[in-house]
Order: C-alpha cells, then sequence, then structure tokens
C-alpha cells in the first residue's frame, strides 16, 4: 500500500504496527507499506525508526525467525516515551490532518498511564486542513503535552489570561480549535478556545482529572450537531432534487433520517444545532433544496442567495 511521502509511510506503518497482535509485521508487509521499493531506498527510507538518535532510542527493531523470516517489531518501552516527549508533536499532527485521527488503539498489556482517553483528546470534526505557522505549532505542541499529561494550561486568549483544563483538539474548517474546562473543573464549564486566536501559552505543574465518558464525550456531543459551537437541537423536512441526491446521500454530517425517496426527489428530516452553519452546509447544494415548514430557515437561504446574486450581478469595471 504505497503512500505518497516517507512520512505518510511511517506514519501508517506506526499505526499498523500499534494495532497489530505482537506489535510485530514481516519485511514483505512493511515492504509493501511503503510501495515495494528497492531495498536500498526501502532501508534508506525506514532507517530513522531502527537508529537510536541523539535524544532517543529506535522505535523498531529489526529481528530474524528460526525460519530466517525478517520482523520489525514495535519497541515498546521507546514508544511510549515517543509518545511523552517532543518528537511525538510531527507524528501527530501529520496524522491528525491526514488520518482523521492520532493513535491507533493500544493493545498492550503494559502500564501506559499517559496515552489514555486518547480518542476523546483528540477528535476530528471536518476533514479540511488547518492553517499553521510556527509560532502557532508551538502552541500546539504545548497544548498537546498537556493534553496527553493531563496538565492544567494558563493561556492568553482575547487579551485576556484565564487557566484551563484541556480536554480536546478538535479540528473544523479552517482551524484547530480547543475545547477545555475553563477555570475551576468542578464546574464542568466547556469551552471551545480557536487555537490561532490564543496568544500565548504556559504550560503549568498541576495535573487534573480528565473526565469520565459519562461527563466528557466529544463524539457524542457532536452526534447531531451542524457547528462546533453549539445551540438549541432543531429539526427540518428538506427536499433534495437532481444531481445532489446521491451526493447528499453519501454525506453524514447533515444527521439526516430518509423520509421518503421519489422518482424526482429524496426528502429527509435533518438535525441542526446552529443555523448559520446549517445554511452554509445546505448552500453547496442550494439549487437542488427545497426546505418544508421551517420559514425562517428558508428565508435565511433565500437571503443568502440573494445577497451573492446583488454582489454578482453586474460585472464591475476595472480601470
Amino acid at each position: 500500500m504505497a503512500k505518497d511521502t516517507k512520512t505518510e509511510a511511517i506514519l501508517l506503518l506506526l499505526q499498523i504496527l500499534c494495532k497489530t497482535t505482537g506489535q510485530r509485521l514481516s519485511q514483505k508487509t512493511v515492504k509493501d507499506i511503503f510501495g515495494n521499493p528497492p531495498d536500498s531506498t526501502f532501508y534508506r527510507n525506514i532507517k530513522e525508526l531502527l537508529e537510536d538518535s541523539g535524544v532517543r532510542s529506535a522505535l523498531l527493531t529489526k529481528v530474524k525467525d528460526d525460519d530466517g523470516n525478517i520482523w520489525f517489531q514495535l519497541n515498546h518501552c521507546e514508544w511510549l516515551q515517543f509518545l511523552e516527549g517532543t518528537h511525538q508533536i510531527q507524528f501527530m499532527i501529520k496524522a491528525f490532518k491526514d488520518m482523521g485521527y492520532l493513535f491507533p488503539k493500544f493493545e498492550m498489556n503494559i502500564p501506559a498511564t499517559d496515552v489514555k482517553n486518547l480518542e476523546r483528546k483528540f477528535y476530528y470534526h471536518a476533514p479540511i486542513k488547518a492553517k499553521s505557522s510556527e509560532e502557532k505549532s508551538i502552541i500546539v505542541e504545548e497544548i498537546i503535552k498537556s493534553l496527553v499529561g493531563e496538565r492544567k494550561l494558563n493561556i492568553i486568549y482575547n487579551n485576556r489570561a484565564r487557566e484551563i483544563c484541556p480536554l480536546t483538539i478538535c479540528q473544523y474548517r479552517d482551524d484547530l480549535y480547543l475545547m477545555a474546562y475553563d477555570g475551576d473543573i468542578r464546574d464542568k464549564s466547556i469551552k471551545h478556545f480557536k487555537i490561532s486566536r490564543i496568544e500565548m501559552i504556559i504550560p503549568l505543574e498541576g495535573k487534573f482529572k480528565y473526565p469520565s465518558f459519562k461527563d466528557w464525550d466529544p463524539k457524542s456531543r457532536f452526534k447531531k450537531s451542524s457547528g462546533i459551537v453549539l445551540y438549541k437541537e432543531e429539526k427540518v423536512t428538506i427536499r433534495v432534487f437532481d444531481k445532489s441526491r446521491q451526493l447528499i446521500k453519501e454525506k453524514d454530517f447533515f444527521n439526516s433520517f430518509t423520509l421518503s425517496t421519489t422518482k424526482d426527489y429524496d426528502e429527509y428530516e435533518m438535525t441542526f444545532t446552529n443555523k448559520e452553519e446549517f445554511i452554509g452546509q445546505l448552500f453547496v447544494y442550494g439549487q437542488d433544496i427545497e426546505i418544508l415548514g421551517n420559514d425562517d430557515l428558508r428565508l435565511s437561504l433565500i437571503n443568502k442567495a440573494e445577497k451573492i446574486v446583488a454582489r454578482n450581478h453586474r460585472p464591475k469595471m476595472v480601470s
């Protein structure tokens, strides 16, 4: 299974290794992951995982069984330290953007206190890559370290200092967001912070108890969400015509339930929690959409279309 770059191949290899019983793969399987290159290219690409670096031991070991077959095995102890150290950052953010999640589920019979609840701490909400910069990558790095270690943070956000307990990084539309307890964890007041707007971050030594699934589960929280900011849940009936019928069938973020299918259209019941976000999602298919029984939503869609027509009705002369 070839990937576009060495980084992507390495990420896929680590992902598959962590999910494989015994955390080891045959040389043939590993070469398949790298696209079956010549031996010289293959070992050059995998070299950084097999050798000690200045700050860590090798992540993989190469072993030969009694039959002479070569296997690559995950170095368990070093892997856990890798997750906790600074070298995790490129791995996690790259995997977060390209694969939709950061870590596979661990199946190791060894203590792994600092790698619990990762599927909740790093939740992928929409497959659009976030903007980044050197300054913001440092902030993201500190957030990730605090998430993994369950430590509090001081941040400057919108010119205001606040102490937070980080819960989840969420990628949504064009940026990364941090969901966190704001202030006293006992208050259970969850706030959303757009990471590009965090001006400064100071990691704290104080740890906090990460909440139970009952108290915090982003998948449940956003199950019927039409945006990252949640409002009152509403339902609407929508008919979809023409080419958009197939496109809508392939979508799952509309939280739709099929009511009926006719020769000319499909009729859905859809759930949304944020009208502006929902209108933005619907507008992509606007020419094939009919909203039933919700005049406010229908007029908002019409108003958006009218503004676009008014602005683009007559071409402007360029001097």
